[in-house]
This record gives C-alpha cells, structure tokens and sequence, in this order.
C-alpha cells in the first residue's frame, strides 16, 4: 500500500518509478507513523492579541481594512524585540477564493490517521502537527518556539529521543534550516565568523522538507520591501514592513549580485549598508514614505527611531544569511520543491536619469534601454514568480560546495503561494515521509530532479 502512494505521487509527477536495485516494502495500513510539523510560510498565521482581538486573519475585514497592517506594525517599534507579543493561533488553509494549505493539510492528516492538531492539542497519538507562528518577528524566536513544541511533542508522547518530520513553506523553510543548525539559540548577537553550527535542532528531526523556501534569499522580497505590498485593499507600505525582522532575513544572500549597471554589469551595491538604501531612496528613505511617517504623531523622532531599527535589522538579516550560507557537513540532506516555470526576479537594474541612480524593477521601467541588451534575460530566471528555482534549490553558480544537501528534488509548475497544494508536491512528500516510516532504507533513496506534472 505504501509503495502504492509513492508509485502514483510520481507516476503523477512524471518520474520514473523506484530505483531496481531497492527493496520494495511490504507493510500493513497504519504503520509506524513519525510525527510530521508544518511551518507556513510568512502571513499564512493568524495573529490574535492577548485579549482575544483577531488582528490578522485574511479575512476579507482584514484585507479591506487599510489600517490592518497598522496595527500589526506599530507594537513592533521601537525595539527589534519590544512591544506586545501577538499569540500565533492557527494556520491560515487560504485566501478568500483561493486554498493554499487546506490539500497538504488533508494529505498530511490522511498518512497520519488522524487530524492534523494545534500545539496546545497534541495528545500521545498526534501525529499531524501545525505550527503558526509570528511572521512579523525574528526567524530565531520562531525556531525557539519550535524547540519548544519539539520538546512538548516528546514529554507528551513519553518519548525523550523522539525525532519528527519539518515540512517548511516559504519563510517557514528558514525556520526549518535555521532551527536545524541551532536549534534554539540566537547566534545572531554573535559575529557571523565565530557563530558555531551545532546542529542542536537536527538531533531532535528525521528529515525536513522545504517547499518554496528562499535559500539564497528573494529578490522579489527585496522589491516589496523598497515598494511595499499590497493584499486586497491593504497597503503594507515600506515604513511598516520595515520594522518586521523576519523581512530582513529573506533577502538576497550578501554575496549574490542583485543590481547590474545598464550593459548588464554587476554593481557593487552593498544591500545591507544603510546608506545603499539612502543614496537610491528606497524603503524609509523613501520621500513618499518618509512624509507619511513625518506627518504620524511624533513623527520626526518616529523617522529617527526607524533609522536605527534599520540599520540594526539590517545587519541581524545579514547574519542571519551568513550563518545559514556555511558549508558544513549535514547530518542528513532536504527533500527540497521548487517550482520553475513563472519567470521570477533575479536582478535590478540601476539607471541614472541626470545623474542620480534609479532602480528599475522590471524592463518596462528603463527609460532608455540599451541597443542589444536582453533586459528580461538579465532581470529575470525560472521559479515561481517569488523564489527562484536555483534560490529554492540552494544550488547557485556563485558558491562551492553549496549550504546544505538535497536528498530529493521535484520540480513542478505553480506559483508561490500554490505550490503547497499542487496535488505532485503533496503527494509526493506524503509518499516519501510515508516510505520513510516503513523502512529506513527508503530514507534515502534519491530520486534527484524530478519535474512535477498537474
């Protein structure tokens, strides 16, 4: 029944069916089933104050309402670990009109026999187990806070060496990385050359999937952050992003170019110096952005306050990246799903209209585009219109050997926010961590890069 599931998750994949040289396992329904965490990506949890007011929940209140992200930025400032904690209550199954988690879930929940439960649910049996969490925050506290769902799932299961399966969407595949090479410490108060990497969090994890996760970092996430967002009717402009961490945790990686000159150039533009950021007017230094927050109560010791979380935030994202991008040796290699078809930023491209550099998002913004120059080749690569197949694969020209190991790889077709319902990718993780339960071996087989069929 087992080799069944796997069989049809890649038949519908597209693959070529299990290796020959494998034992193929024979078990009866309701095996030994591994409990399996699901980390969501970054504004797919709901967030609740500590007197029960629903402040997020993509509800159409929520996304209609423009001050939504106003409240949700403002007990942020103006420390990066300051002002009032929001409870993380559940995982958002979707958008109006759109179902982003409702399949995985349902699939994870089938393998495990059972629902699939918030933290405050799990029972000795649970074997489906939902993690939200604060996406506004440091990805660190989130890895804390999963050590300590970790450590409860063991007291109460009364298994002390008790190891579990991470599926990780998004930025909730950073808390997976990070949480596997840390575990529960913040390493980022320490300089990045003498951060140590003691895999504290692998000891407690089987094997961890990452779905859509920015390894190297996303440039479109970069470009939300100098342009801010838009969800329904609610702006959540440059000022606000800019005072949630986990934004400066998922840009581009300090060592990848992510602006060229007009011929194609790689620029020497440090992204995680301030002053790049002021000298081409972007984020809070935006002028737009930088009269709304002068025009708020307060608002020129406001703009102060926000210079220095800045540059303080800043520099935590670029530790963050630095301690991730270290080549070590793995104590086990990531089942990794990336999407590859939606044409996905890659680069800016810096013009200078009378003298003063001018970022270019797309090639229909240069003013005056140079003669034989591919501005989309240049601009832009394979993903899923967020993350780039290569950033999602953590398998980039500009490093040797790469951050981490991949044990299996499905590439399908699908955007962003899709893919973790894309019927391929739930049923082939469901197949592989199901193969993996009955009999070790299957734990590592390598099925390499598959590409993913509807």
């Amino acid at each position: 029944m087992v080799l069944g599931i796997l069989l049809a998750a890649l038949a519908a994949a597209g693959c070529d069916g299990a290796p020959d040289d494998v034992p193929m396992p024979k078990v009866e329904p309701g095996a030994g089933r591994t409990p399996v965490i699901l980390i969501p990506g970054a504004e797919a949890s709901t967030l609740v104050s500590g007197d029960g007011e629903v402040l997020w929940a993509a509800t159409f209140t929520h996304l209609f309402d423009p001050s939504t992200f106003e409240h949700l930025a403002r007990p942020l400032t103006p420390g990066l670990d300051s002002g009032e904690r929001l409870i993380p209550a559940d995982i958002i199954r979707g958008f109006p009109g759109e179902d982003y988690y409702a399949g995985l879930i349902q699939s994870l929940a089938q393998r495990a026999g059972g629902p699939c439960v918030l933290p405050d649910a799990v029972g000795p049996k649970s074997r489906c187990i939902l993690f939200p969490w604060d996406w506004r925050l440091d990805l660190p506290l989130a890895a804390a806070r999963l050590d300590k769902l970790i450590d409860h799932v063991r007291r109460v299961q009364h298994d002390p060496a008790l190891r579990v399966d991470l599926v990780g969407h998004s930025a909730g595949g950073l808390v997976v990385r990070y949480f596997v090479r840390f575990g529960a410490r913040d390493v980022l108060q320490t300089r990045p050359e003498q951060v140590r990497v003691d895999f504290a969090g692998a000891r407690k994890v089987r094997r961890a999937a990452l779905i859509a996760a920015p390894n190297d970092g996303s440039v479109y996430g970069l470009k939300l952050m100098m342009r801010g967002h838009q969800l329904g009717l609610v702006a959540l402009r440059p000022e606000l992003l800019a005072v949630m961490p986990a934004a400066y945790q998922a840009l581009p990686r300090p060592d990848r170019p992510w602006v060229v000159d007009m011929d194609g150039g790689p620029l020497p533009r440090d992204l995680y110096d301030p002053s790049t950021w002021r000298v081409l007017r972007q984020s809070i230094f935006d002028p737009q952005a930088r009269r709304r927050v002068r025009e708020e109560p307060d608002g020129k010791q406001r703009l102060t306050d926000l210079e220095d979380w800045f540059q303080l935030a800043l520099e935590r994202g670029r530790r963050f990246q630095l301690a991730l991008a270290r080549p070590v040796r793995m104590p086990f290699a990531y089942d990794i799903f990336a999407a590859d078809c939606a044409p996905t930023p890659t680069h800016f491209v810096e013009e200078r209209i009378d003298g003063v550099p001018r970022l270019r998002f797309s090639p229909d913004e240069i003013e005056h585009p140079r003669p034989g120059v591919d501005y989309a080749a240049l601009m832009y690569g394979p993903g899923d219109g967020w993350v780039t197949r290569s950033s999602a694969l953590g398998r980039s020209a500009h490093q040797d050997p790469p951050a981490f190991d991949v044990q299996n790889a499905v590439l399908g077709c699908a955007g962003h926010a899709e893919l973790p319902r894309f019927d391929s990718v739930r049923n082939t993780l469901v197949g592989i961590l199901t193969l993996a339960d009955v009999d070790g071996r299957w734990a590592a087989v390598r099925f390499n890069e598959r590409r993913a069929g509807r």
